[in-house]
């Protein structure tokens, strides 16, 4: 790791715990000496499921976003569950209840941060 760069935690305060994410305020030392701090939100992860046809045709959701205020376009997608649910299980189950569909396989394209400045979720 760069060094130079990172940021050391020197305090943490659990401002929320909810059902599907919590919410905490880091106290840190910038790489500057500055102190200052970070707002994250903890999340347990998720997935999201490019669900292709036998046709070729990619299977899309309609589903209203309260947070956005509007119904979206969506990839089936879902938050594992905190008892250690792997992400190719949750993947079939909430293919399943969104789509009606079940996954013959499923290949695993990859994973990446959904917003690393300021959430954990992978």
């Amino acid at each position: 790791m760069e060094e130079h760069l990172r940021e050391l935690r020197l305090e943490t305060q659990r401002l929320y715990t909810g059902r599907a994410i919590s919410l905490d305020v880091d106290r840190i030392r910038l790489p500057s000496g500055r102190e200052t701090t970070r707002e994250i939100v903890r999340h347990p992860g998720s997935v999201v499921i490019v669900p292709v046809l036998e046709d070729g045709r990619v299977l899309l959701i309609r589903q209203f976003r309260y947070a956005v205020g509007e119904v979206l376009w969506e990839l089936p997608a879902g938050t594992l569950d905190r008892a250690a649910e792997s992400p190719e299980a949750c993947a079939h189950r909430e293919l399943e209840e969104e789509t009606g569909y079940r996954a013959e396989r499923l290949i695993r394209l990859g994973e990446f941060f959904t917003a690393p400045g300021f959430t954990d979720e992978r």
